[in-house]
């Protein structure tokens, strides 16, 4: 007998920041190995780098504190049910926005270790869109142990289902939704630093949450603001498939 190793399956059915909330409380006391992995992404073993880092990430959580928005709402949810501090959970979102600026400095934050791949086609017998999705990035082996898939089913909005790890509450590194779209998050290395823009989990949700369509998704992500750069790759139900590019308030696409 073959015996299959099937992934937690989690069920989050009605209002957002209530089922962060038990979201959290399902993730207790297996959250800190992965806030200790997202740390280390951004060490370099040496000393004084090390500090500089440090402080930077102190001040971009400072500043994001200061704001009262969805991301800091949902942050704050999760971290309520995990009986965590509200500024480490935020850490653990906005951290690998600071590895996307910091690796064109910094030396040691391994930027040539990520080697994510989407592979979008259609399936000639049943004439339907289909997504393949390598994850290749530091975080794989605690991303491995912890990793479940999660259906989304909040007040109001579309039905979203989403694989992840423990520790990201979002439906965002790789997420579809009902009304037929798949997307895939891919993680950007550039200069770019806006920190009065939006976190990139929490404009992926949104995304998840508002679009159906071609035309929809390149209106929401041309008036989307993020902090770093990262690449949004997504397939549609017509076939269509977008590769782009949100960098701050610049978003190119093909």
């Amino acid at each position: 007998m073959i015996k299959h190793n099937l992934l937690p399956h989690i069920h989050l059915i009605g209002e957002q920041n209530e089922n962060f909330y038990q979201l959290g409380l399902k993730d207790r006391g297996n959250f800190f190995p992965v806030l200790k992995a997202i740390k280390s992404l951004i060490s370099t073993n040496i000393r004084p780098v090390d500090i500089v880092v440090e402080e930077a990430a102190k001040a971009y959580l400072k500043h994001q504190l200061l704001k009262e928005d969805d991301f800091t709402n949902n942050c704050k949810s999760y971290a309520e049910g995990l009986d965590r501090p509200y500024e480490e959970i935020a850490l653990c979102m906005l951290l690998p926005e600071l590895m996307c600026n910091l690796s064109n400095w910094i030396p040691g934050v391994p930027k040539g270790l990520i080697g994510c791949s989407s592979y979008f086609y259609i399936d000639e017998e049943t004439n339907s869109p289909g997504h393949v999705r390598v994850l290749d990035f530091p975080l794989h082996e605690v991303y491995q142990k912890g990793e479940r898939a999660i259906s989304y089913h909040f007040d109001n909005s579309p039905k979203v289902f989403s694989f992840s790890t423990t520790g990201f509450f979002y439906p965002s590194i790789t997420s579809m939704s009902e009304n037929g779209l798949s997307l895939a998050l891919h993680q950007k290395f550039t200069d770019t630093m806006d920190i009065d823009a939006t976190p990139i989990f929490e404009i992926v949700n949104q995304l998840l949450l508002k679009c159906s369509d071609t035309e929809s998704v390149i209106s929401f992500l041309k008036q989307s603001r993020s902090m770093t750069c990262w690449g949004i790759n997504i397939g549609l139900k017509n076939g269509d498939v977008i590769e782009g590019d949100l960098s701050s308030n610049n978003f190119t696409y093909k």
